[in-house]
């Protein structure tokens, strides 16, 4: 094969004849990853890199990266099969040739290999309340009032004892 053969091949399709080494760079552009980033993947300098993708541009008419990202992206998808209607690593569907009808009931669903979970909501729990007996009752409300107020008074004694330690200490100074 002459460069003349090579050159009428790339105009057609640039991407015959691609070597490995310059498929692996075609598949990293893809990922957008950075010069430095295929250079650390792959082993090589950053310098081989940008060597590769030159070749490339220059195979593919001179365009810019994000061009021959774009072109190897509609190569790839235009030479990569199908897929498949069906998935041939399942078994066929056992259903389609013993028919259930529609309302009849198919039994239940279990997972053997997930932990058993019995969603419930938390106001249907019948549970008892963690509240203790003083707050709990008939006089509840005056008993609930009556704790904020004494835990309210217990923190402003607890700053007013600091406010005086620090004015203490400051005049110390």
């Amino acid at each position: 094969m002459t460069t003349d053969d090579v050159d009428a091949a790339s105009s057609l399709n640039p991407f015959a004849g691609v070597t490995e080494k310059q498929r692996e760079v075609l598949d990293l552009l893809l990922e957008q990853r950075t010069t430095k980033e295929m250079a650390h993947f792959l082993g090589v300098s950053p310098s081989a890199i940008d060597q590769r993708i030159d070749a490339l541009r220059r195979r593919a008419g001179d365009v810019t990266r994000a061009e021959l990202t774009r072109l190897w992206r509609d190569h790839r998808s235009a030479t990569c099969d199908p897929i498949p209607c069906e998935n041939s690593q399942l078994p066929p569907d056992s259903a389609a040739l013993h028919p259930v009808p529609q309302d009849a009931e198919r039994g239940i669903f279990r997972f053997d290999d997930v932990a058993g979970f019995a969603p419930s909501a938390p106001w249907n729990s019948h549970e008892p309340l963690v509240v203790p007996e003083a707050l709990d009752g008939s006089d509840a409300a005056p008993q609930r009032i009556w704790l904020a107020v004494k835990i309210a008074v217990g923190i402003v004694l607890v700053l007013l004892v600091g406010l005086a330690v620090s004015g203490e200490m400051a005049s110390l100074v």
